[in-house]
This record gives structure tokens, sequence and C-alpha cells, in this order.
């Protein structure tokens, strides 16, 4: 994965999207001042990504889905862990 600075992506979105596109590597944005980071992710893994989310609804029930939503215990997956098991 790519990483780049918001000003980096700033100076060159078209050729950070053209990145993307071309290599299906995701590149990871991060604020200087923010630890929070936003991702560039292909059209393929963005299908992928929505194909898993409609999955996991459909096989959660309601009942498991409110105690998961509420149990702010479970820990957080980050954008690589999540995608390191995933099969295409």
């Amino acid at each position: 994965m790519e990483f780049l600075s918001s000003e980096e992506v700033t100076q060159d979105f078209a050729g950070a999207l053209e990145r993307v596109s071309k290599s299906a590597e995701a590149i990871e944005i991060r604020q200087s001042d923010d630890e929070d980071s936003v991702y560039l992710i292909s059209s393929q893994d963005y299908q992928l990504f929505q194909q898993l989310l409609k999955q996991e609804q459909e096989n959660t029930s309601a009942e498991d889905s409110d105690s998961c939503n509420s149990d702010i215990t479970q820990p957080n997956l980050d954008f690589d862990s999540f995608f390191a098991d995933l099969e295409v």
C-alpha cells in the first residue's frame, strides 16, 4: 500500500486516481495533524467490500446486530487486516 499526505494528493489528485485504477493497490491518505486516514481503493475492491457488507447483513439477525453494535469492547480492524483475508 502506498502512503501519501493530504498535501501530496492535493498536488496530484489525478495521478493518485490513475495509480489506484491501474494497479488496484490502495493509497492511504494521511493528514499531518490527524491520526485518522482515508483510503483510495479500486472499483473492484469497493465492489467486493459492498458484497461482503451485504452478506454480513444477510447473515446477521437483528438481535445479533444490536448486540454487536452496542459492544464497544470489540476490536476494530484496520484496512490492511480486513482485506488481507479476502479472496477475490
